[in-house]
């Protein structure tokens, strides 16, 4: 046990007027996860007391008595957490009138300085330290309260009146003038800065709150951050609206979001251009706004999906500059919406817009993704792509921790039922990854949930409820699909299919002289003719293939018969570039598995080639979708098959399988790491090569479907934990 009673012979307490306390604790936690009271420090004008575990009866008595005798207690965040939990420590009731003398920096912060990405102490001493300083914490918050109370920190008149009002009187430390009217033109002068501002829903709102109440102060800060919200550098007071509700309820009734057609248009106008919606986008749209619902929207490929959750994200910008994760399955589909819709914002001239969009993919450098989680962190991101992968990540997990999204999008909702259960298991770990961010109930009463897909049959849909149900209280809504009463599915009758039964070469070696290749070739250049005829260009087209070795081998094969082609599958570096060219028209055909195509918007698509069956028929009407997408196009869709694809893709399936006997082996193999991890509190480490044998998956060439197996393998022991 340490400590200091005593008269410091330093200055700083010196300089403490007479009554002021500053007052700053430290805890720990422990292996059993109780919080331990391990440091206490109290500086006031005639000394101080630091104390240091193992804290006494003695010593917290005392702390009490100097903060209950004090004519003013300044500290950090000391209202909701230092001075409740000295008092619990010490089993002591505390007095009515402690709450007046609080002067928490961390609330003036947020109240005069809104303008600040956080509101944290620098604690710029941990550079050197590490550890946590209570003494110089306590001097750090002094520090912020005699910035606020020294130098121009004037407030507008609106919210000086207001805090008058609704604040505890002499709140805080009578720093705000006082200001018993409100000049006429007051409301008039805010209007002009939010034109859609309801100022009387407001106004009504602000009369029905209890008086001299310190829960009010959401609302006085919600005030000021009208003041500051159309400042490309706004920042949500993120800590302050997560414990004072009030800043949300008032920001509810000063921006009710639009819903009606009428508003709806004019926000579609202003970032997008468009006169009027596509068929089913406003219906969707109001849904995702409203909330009380979670939309599945079911647009067909080239209807217009995009603009479905990109709209309610740029309004959630607008009004709330509120953050919205799209969870995406492909790294070059993120780019590619990325960036359409920064071209589209810069086309409308909203280029504060487009630097409010961007993406996390692993194809970025480490300092692009260093610089997208900063912006993310301190407000100037508002709409983030990202993978589902990412949500595991305790970076991201602390980001979405500290900057709670108004707005969460599945896009290509189809995927975590079609992938997430053979390879990509993190699709089904979604909702659990979403309850981590938000622990309190209170916290997600802004939330908004969609689904965005083109395709979704029963089982997509029965996995899509399962993964809202998961959500638990997070999410009192049901899934709806939309829009109401049309298909999951419609045909598109500008496309025309050709279904061929052809011989299936033997292996990839045989490619060049087999049947399917050559028909390949005769079916690209009948459409290429035709389609030079109607429109005077090339135009594209993509040649669907089972691996990625075959779609490297038909590349090769169909460059030599003189088309300009390329490969695209998941193993390639450069995807973004391989789009790119594909929508400039710099390429006439992509050889592609089935990562490639999946929401790219391109013009002039007149064919696609199957030389094999899909795995299902889902894959197969996503993929042919692509065709046609501009009026008045259209495409030809050819598939080959043969008896024998079929047997080769059964193969394939049960190589994906995970029996029990060889889950229960992987078990084998993990536990006594786990164990280890439990008994030394360290990290358990495991390589996919660890599960190579139970598996059943040793030889080199197995090593890509190792690596998949293994994490489809854990995601299903987690679940039996």
């Amino acid at each position: 046990m340490k400590t200091n009673c005593l008269p410091s012979n330093a200055t700083f307490h010196e300089s403490l007027p007479a009554g002021c306390v500053l007052l700053d604790i430290e805890r720990r936690k422990l292996t059993n996860g109780d919080w331990r009271l391990c440091e206490i420090a109290l500086i006031y004008s005639d000394g101080k007391q630091h104390h240091q575990e193992p804290i006494t009866v003695n010593q917290l008595k005392s702390v009490l008595d100097k903060i209950e005798q004090a004519e003013m207690i300044v500290g950090h965040n000391i209202r909701r957490h230092d001075i409740p939990l000295l008092y619990k420590y010490a089993q002591r009731k505390q007095p009515p009138e402690v709450a007046a003398k609080i002067c928490d920096t961390l609330e003036l912060s947020c109240l005069f300085l809104i303008d600040k990405p956080q509101h944290k102490l620098n604690k710029l001493y941990r550079k050197q330290l590490k550890l946590n300083n209570p003494l110089e914490d306590a001097k750090e918050s002094y520090a912020v309260y005699k910035n606020i109370s020294e130098h121009d920190c004037d407030l507008p008149s609106i919210v000086r009146y207001w805090a008058w009002q609704l604040l505890p009187e002499g709140y805080p430390s009578n720093l705000i003038p006082e200001l018993s009217d409100l000049e006429k033109t007051a409301w008039e002068k805010l209007q002009k800065y939010h034109p859609m501002l309801n100022i009387p829903a407001l106004q009504n709102y602000l009369q029905g709150l209890p008086r001299h109440n310190i829960k009010n102060l959401g609302a006085v800060v919600f005030l000021n951050w009208l003041y500051q919200l159309n400042e490309s550098e706004a920042r949500r007071p993120n800590w302050l609206e997560r414990n004072f509700p009030s800043f949300r309820e008032a920001e509810k009734n000063a921006f009710p979001l639009p819903s009606n057609e009428d508003k709806l248009s004019h926000e579609l106008k202003e970032f997008f251009g468009f006169d009027e919606f596509r068929t089913h986008q406003k219906e969707i749209i109001q849904i995702l706004l409203e909330g009380e619902t979670v939309p599945l929207g079911i647009l067909p490929t080239g209807g217009g999906k995009s603009i479905i959750f990109q709209l309610p994200a740029l309004i959630l910008s607008k009004y709330y500059r509120g953050l919205s994760i799209i969870v995406s399955p492909l790294q070059a589909l993120m780019a590619d919406q990325v960036q359409n819709l920064k071209d589209k914002l810069e086309k409308q001239n909203l280029f504060e817009y487009a630097e409010r969009v961007e993406l996390l993919t692993g194809t970025q450098s480490l300092e692009e993704q260093r610089l997208v989680i900063e912006a993310v962190w301190n407000g100037q991101v508002d709409i983030l792509y990202l993978s589902p992968e990412r949500l595991r990540q305790p970076t991201i997990q602390r980001i979405l921790k500290h900057r709670l999204p108004h707005l969460w999008v599945l896009d290509e909702a189809h995927t975590l039922s079609q992938w997430g259960y053979d390879f990509r298991p993190d699709f089904l770990r979604i909702a659990q990854n979403l309850q981590k961010f938000y622990k309190k109930r209170q916290q997600n009463n802004s939330i908004r949930w969609g689904f965005v897909t083109a395709t979704a049959t029963l089982k997509v849909i029965e996995d899509l409820e399962n993964a809202v149900k998961q959500l638990g209280g997070l999410c009192d809504c049901s899934l709806k699909r939309l829009p109401v009463g049309e298909k999951s599915f419609r045909w598109r009758d500008v496309i025309t299919t050709h279904i061929e039964i052809v011989e299936r070469p033997d292996s990839d070696n045989d490619i060049p002289d087999s049947q399917r290749l050559k028909k390949t070739i005769d079916y690209l250049k009948k459409q290429q003719k035709e389609y030079i005829k109607k429109y005077s260009n090339l135009g594209v087209a993509i040649v669907y293939v089972p691996t990625r070795r075959m779609a490297e081998k038909y590349s090769e094969e169909l460059n030599k018969a003189d088309f300009k082609t390329t490969y695209f599958h998941s193993r390639i570096n450069n995807k973004q570039q391989v789009i790119e060219d594909f929508k400039a028209g710099n390429i006439e055909v992509v050889v592609a598995t089935n990562a490639f195509g999946m929401g790219i918007d391109r013009e002039g698509m007149h064919t696609v080639i199957h030389v094999a069956p899909p795995v299902t028929p889902e894959a197969y009407l996503q993929e042919i979708g692509r065709l046609a997408r501009n009026d008045g196009e259209q495409g030809s869709a050819y598939l080959f098959w043969h008896p024998d694809d079929f047997n080769w893709i059964f193969q394939q399936q049960g190589r994906s399988q995970i029996s029990y006997k060889a889950l229960k082996e992987c078990w084998d193999v993990i536990r006594p790491l786990v164990r280890n991890k439990k008994e030394n509190k360290v990290e358990a480490w495991i390589s996919c090569l660890d599960l190579a044998k139970p598996l059943g998956l040793e030889e080199p060439e197995d090593l890509e479907i190792l690596e998949t197996q293994a994490r489809v393998a854990i995601y299903y022991l987690e679940k039996q934990d």
